[in-house]
């Protein structure tokens, strides 16, 4: 039973809070629990301790030279492709990227993924895993205004999460597509719930499938477009907004939400200031994916140049 309400998505502080589904998520490393599968009090504790570390207040402080520096290693690579004229693909790049980011933060040590070149890292040739922001590349430059252009080469030099923060364009951007995801189920408490003016009885399984949520114009006018400006203003005032949840919602809320969205307006910054795109047709057909868990994406191969662009002094 797949339903959108924020009844099935667990508030923190309701009686009637709904815990993670276990034949959906299982035993993900074998008898040990994870943060994935954890129960709700076990994973109110667990997230507890991770919390600070991935707040907003450690990031802007302590881990934005480390997310630059990463950033910048990624563009010296990919400058080695400008005159070059190869098609690069650009999904791998960032997975090995962020597998790098990842060791970084965690571990204080990078894997040398990004050693890997136009081949994903050993430890992601079998992670098929979207991610979220790749599809808007090309429609982002096609669209992109000059003061947005502007502001980013003022600031690249000393860039900063919460001055990105601050571009209204370029949120819109990335939350316009965060929109593959997989259904996340949850059951039904003791004594059953009500959802959408139905009662659910206890034990029933319950969730919300993102994609086909944000892809129905019951929910978003024009829901297969490409519209950033739907979260800006009131020409979309009448979007019900509130379904849009692609981190979670109430107590099961991804706890990595803001370090994900900072990572990706950084990423996003630097590397369209850098460089101008042009989507190989090989990938003209990217966004139309399967996929169960998360969806398998074919290569996203693009062709890059330093930006044509005449820079302000």
């Amino acid at each position: 039973m797949c339903v959108v309400s924020s009844n099935t998505a667990g508030h923190e502080a309701s009686s009637e809070t709904f815990h993670k589904d276990p034949t959906f998520y299982g035993a993900l490393f074998l008898d040990t629990g994870s943060l994935l599968d954890a129960r709700l009090d076990s994973y109110k504790d667990q997230r507890r301790i991770m919390r600070y570390a991935l707040s907003r207040k450690v990031l802007f402080e302590q881990q934005q030279p480390v997310i630059v520096s990463c950033i910048n290693d990624t563009l010296k690579h990919l400058k080695g492709f400008e005159e070059t004229g190869e098609n690069i693909p650009l999904d791998k790049w960032i997975g090995n990227f962020l597998l790098d980011l990842s060791g970084k933060i965690a571990m204080g040590r990078d894997f040398g993924a990004l050693e890997c070149g136009n081949r994903l890292h050993p430890y992601l040739h079998r992670m098929e895993k979207g991610v979220y922001v790749l599809e808007i590349f090309v429609e982002f430059m096609r669209i992109l205004p000059t003061p947005v252009a502007s502001f980013i080469q003022s600031v690249l030099g000393q860039i900063l999460p919460n001055m990105l923060r601050k571009v209204n364009f370029l949120g819109p951007k990335l939350v316009d597509r965060l929109e593959k995801g997989s259904i996340n189920t949850d059951f039904v408490p003791d004594g059953g719930t009500t959802i959408c003016g139905t009662h659910v009885p206890p034990g029933v399984i319950v969730g919300v499938h993102h994609w086909a949520t944000y892809h129905s114009d019951r929910n978003f006018e024009n829901a297969e477009s490409f519209i950033p400006e739907r979260w800006l203003g009131e020409d979309y005032a009448d979007n019900k907004k509130e379904f849009f949840h692609p981190f979670g919602y109430g107590a099961s809320v991804c706890v990595g939400k803001e370090i994900s969205m900072t990572v990706s307006r950084l990423f996003l910054a630097h590397l369209l200031w850098e460089f101008d795109m042009e989507l190989d047709s090989r990938s003209c057909d990217w966004a139309n994916q399967t996929g169960h868990l998360a969806p398998r994406a074919g290569e996203l191969l693009v062709k890059i140049k330093a930006r044509s662009i005449e820079r302000e002094n």
